[in-house]
């Protein structure tokens, strides 16, 4: 029992979600999470590339990053749907 808790109440709560498979064993998520990663090259510094480093940009030639973190129903999403509504509170940062 709980603190506060009077006998005979319970304050367990209760989520239901799809299951699938055979047998129906495997939980089908809700939600799902992105996370977008955007970076903008600086092209008024000229790019010199290191011969040690095997990505395509540096740090040095970046200008401008920006993050984008959304969660996102499970669920058909219509082509009209305004993409900013799923943003996490405090997911965007420039």
């Amino acid at each position: 029992m709980a603190c506060g808790e009077s006998p005979g109440q319970n304050l367990a709560k209760v989520q239901s979600y799809e299951v699938i498979g055979n047998p129906p064993n495997v939980s089908v998520p809700t939600h799902f999470a992105k996370v977008v990663l955007a970076a903008r090259p600086d092209f008024a510094y000229p790019q010199k590339p290191n011969p040690k480093d095997m990505t395509i940009t540096s740090a040095d030639s970046m200008k401008e990053i920006a993050m984008g973190a959304f969660i996102l129903p499970n669920d058909q999403i219509p082509d009209t749907a305004d993409l900013r509504t799923f943003i996490t509170p405090g997911g965007l940062f420039y």
